[in-house]
């Protein structure tokens, strides 16, 4: 988790000095990634701060070849708890071309980003938001590299920022936990193991200055 700010141009990052991560745990499953924190107010004062949790960028041709666990193909079952009690959140969502971004011409289209327009990797016919733009703009979306031929799949990758206001009070610690369902790359056999293995737990105290 990070600290960022709003801003005309989206989530940026921000350095809180008076903020401390003192530990840090990572669960890792095919079926759930679930990271820990407790952060420590260094200060004799509240702080009021934007958090931001970044998940991984993610593109359809990834997704084609690993698991359809999400229905949509999004991370839409992200949950933060702060000591334990469930928080509501925001997301800021992106979409990319070759680092181009082109997240407001999509959404003008009437194009669900996070989903790829809601487009069906295993019948690509039916109906979504891309079948349902004019010919013309199919045409554009190709010229642009939003779309590929010959099936006119999606072509862009969506970067997601996951961010909740926080208060930390002070001179306290406070306890975040996310989790998510992970999409995980296909390939052959090997020590993978059956669906929902644990591959390990990763800890970490951090120690204060």
């Amino acid at each position: 988790d990070t600290i960022v700010e709003i801003t005309p141009q989206g989530l940026t990052f921000k350095r809180e000095q008076r903020i401390s991560i003192e530990e840090e745990n990572l669960h890792i499953s095919l079926r759930k990634i679930e990271v820990s924190y407790i952060f420590r107010n260094n200060s004799r004062d509240d702080i009021v701060a934007e958090v931001a949790f970044p998940v991984p960028p993610y593109h359809i041709n990834d997704l084609g070849a690993g698991n359809y666990s999400h229905s949509p193909l999004n991370f839409n079952d992200f949950s933060v708890e702060v000591n334990k009690a469930p928080i509501a959140h925001k997301k800021d969502i992106r979409a990319l071309v070759d680092g181009k971004e082109y997240t407001s011409f999509l959404q003008e289209m009437g194009i669900s980003i996070e989903d790829f327009g809601k487009y069906a990797l295993d019948d690509p016919k039916k109906a979504n938001d891309l079948s349902r733009v004019s010919a013309k703009d199919r045409k554009t979306l190709v010229e642009l590299g939003l779309l590929t031929l010959p099936d006119e799949m999606p072509n862009w990758t969506v970067e997601m920022k996951y961010h909740w206001e926080q208060t930390f009070p002070a001179n306290s610690t406070l306890a975040v936990k996310h989790s998510y369902t992970p999409y995980f790359g296909g390939g052959g056999g090997g020590g993978g193991g059956g669906d929902g293995e644990v591959f390990g737990d990763i800890s970490r105290e951090i120690a204060t200055e």
